[in-house]
């Protein structure tokens, strides 16, 4: 166990099934080093890691093969979503609506709960989304 205080220590495994019939996970961590933010997709010819700054296509070989550059300042995340939102209340066009992938995520979160409470695999509802 590493030698730092934690608030919380909390890791969630995701299994996924896909219609095609492939299978993934998504791993959650607070305890898992790096101790950073990041996404990996890993496919079958190549890995794509999304970053804060920064986001690399990764060949078999390990190579980057491309990568892009980025800043954005998290100071200000949340001020920038709050303004989205009012935009979109006021009917912008220009506002981008998240609200629809929003509740598909709540969806998933709430079976994921099921599945634990349950110890069984339930399936994602997305009626009504």
């Amino acid at each position: 166990m590493p030698k730092t205080n934690y608030d919380a220590e909390d890791t969630a495994l995701v299994s996924l099934k896909y219609r095609n019939g492939a299978y993934g996970s998504v791993t959650i961590s607070r305890y898992y080093y790096p101790k950073t933010e990041y996404v990996r997709a890993v496919g079958n010819n190549f890995v794509g890691v999304l970053e804060r700054e920064n986001a690399e296509l990764i060949n078999k070989d390990g190579r980057v093969v491309k990568r892009m550059d980025y800043k954005y300042d998290m100071t200000n995340l949340a001020a920038v979503q709050i303004d989205n939102f009012c935009k979109l209340i006021k009917g912008d066009k220009h506002a981008v609506d998240l609200i629809p992938d929003n509740l598909k995520v709540m969806s998933l979160i709430d079976a994921i709960y099921a599945s634990s409470n349950k110890d069984r695999y339930v399936k994602v509802n997305y009626d009504g989304v």
